[in-house]
């Protein structure tokens, strides 16, 4: 019972996430000019990955049998979620655009989540 809370905790928190990343990133290529140096990319997808996998890090540390396995479907899930409600605004676009932009957020959630068992573990042992 504690992993369905905990899955839809998750879910939430990342519709959130996925929200702003996904509204950000279209509100950029849609009005912002062409980004003159490849930082100012980088570093607004390096914060939104941050913010991503917090969750997962805090999942991986709290609950030892939580699972990578266990949080892809529920990432993919919202994403697919936000996906819709957002191409509702902005009319259909390429699906293969924005599971590129997935990508990123994915790693980061399986990095984070690594960190975060891993953590648990150093500070469970005696």
């Amino acid at each position: 019972m504690r992993t369905v809370f905990q899955t839809a905790g998750l879910f939430t928190v990342l519709l959130v996430i996925y929200t702003i990343y996904l509204q950000a990133f279209l509100e950029a290529v849609l009005h912002a000019p062409p980004p003159e140096t490849p930082s100012q990319i980088m570093w607004p997808l390096a914060k939104f990955c941050l913010m991503s996998g917090a969750p997962f890090a805090a999942m991986g540390f709290a609950n030892p049998d939580w699972k990578s396995a266990n949080a892809t479907p529920v990432a993919l899930a919202a994403w697919v979620v936000v996906f819709w409600f957002v191409s509702r605004k902005y009319g259909t676009a390429c699906p293969l655009t924005f599971a590129l932009n997935f990508v990123p957020l994915m790693v980061s959630a399986r990095v984070a989540h690594k960190i975060g068992r891993r953590q648990s573990a150093q500070l469970s042992r005696p």
